[in-house]
């Protein structure tokens, strides 16, 4: 698994860098909010797709190694972030691929909760992904 992490920190570090612009951008400009918006919507399918079938392999390899239960629940809570994550992700993708068949939309209220949900639980996915391989660091320098 350790080939795909310079993958996985990469798409993770381009989702943060663009969500934030897209938040910050797109107000501002929305030719450029839109670009940065298709960038980190595809970036996440892709990413949500390889996690997907990469975090039961990476549990796998490491969970007879883990032995501490404050790693655990690290781990444990980055994974129901990140569940939470993808799944308002996965709303605000929703009307996007609807637009092409039948579009669907939401209301400018619902949108903004999705929206906000999105962010806290994107924001707090990152500090744990952090923590997450900060303690994977500790654990091989030993």
């Amino acid at each position: 698994m350790k080939q795909f992490a310079f993958f996985t920190i990469s798409a993770t570090v381009l989702l943060i860098v663009s969500g934030f612009a897209y938040y910050f951008l797109a107000p501002l400009n929305w030719g450029a909010g839109e670009v940065i918006m298709h960038i980190h919507l595809w970036l996440g399918v892709l990413l949500s797709f390889y996690l997907v079938f990469a975090i039961p392999l990476h549990i796998k390899d490491n969970n007879i190694k883990v032995k501490r239960k404050d790693f655990k629940l690290l781990s444990y809570m980055l994974m129901v972030s990140m569940g939470f994550t993808l799944f308002s992700g996965i709303l605000h993708f929703i009307p996007y691929v609807s637009y092409f068949f039948t579009p669907i939309y939401y209301q400018f209220d619902t949108y903004d909760i999705i929206s906000k949900i999105h962010l806290i639980f994107a924001t707090l996915t990152s500090i744990l992904f952090l923590l997450h391989l900060s303690l994977h660091y500790k654990k091989g320098a030993k």
